[in-house]
């Protein structure tokens, strides 16, 4: 599968020729975003920011999940922190804050596992603590204000 990247400070953007430059420049920042203010909220720092892998076909995205070792079936985004190409996956067919959603979704899984170290944490509270943060942050939260003014405690 044909892949163009683009480098920009500590991670790459991987896409397929199908996804516009300009999507590939929004969700790049939108992970900077995203990781100051979970670093804030959380009390975790990621380690390394993982390289974020957008693809415009659900074929190249299927394709893409089988390089991670992963059967994708219905998601719009996953997050593979090992195998060939760790990172982040996004299928990009919706619009854009919803892939805002979804990458700040598989953003928080990232910074949950760093943060839990080698304890094994409930996949509830992982993915609960994901969801949670996709619609404190994403743009398209049916009432974000409500989220923001609950105080959590850090991981």
């Amino acid at each position: 599968m044909e892949l163009r990247k683009y480098q920009r400070l500590s991670f790459d953007v991987y896409f397929s020729p199908d996804v516009p430059t300009a999507l590939v420049l929004d969700l790049q920042g939108h992970v900077q975003a995203v990781r100051v203010q979970l670093t804030q909220r959380l009390g975790v720092e990621d380690r390394t920011i993982p390289d974020l892998y957008v693809m415009g076909s659900l074929k190249a995205f299927g394709a893409a999940g089988a390089t991670s070792g992963l059967r994708v079936t219905i998601e719009s985004g996953f997050f593979a922190p090992g195998g060939n190409a760790p990172g982040i996956y996004l299928l990009a067919n919706k619009p854009i804050p919803e892939l805002k959603k979804t990458l700040t979704h598989e953003y928080t899984h990232l910074l949950v596992e760093e943060g839990a170290g080698t304890s094994l944490l409930p996949a509830w509270f992982n993915e609960g603590t994901a969801t949670y943060y996709e619609n404190v942050i994403g743009l398209t939260s049916s009432n974000p204000d409500v989220a923001r003014n609950l105080d959590l405690l850090p991981l």
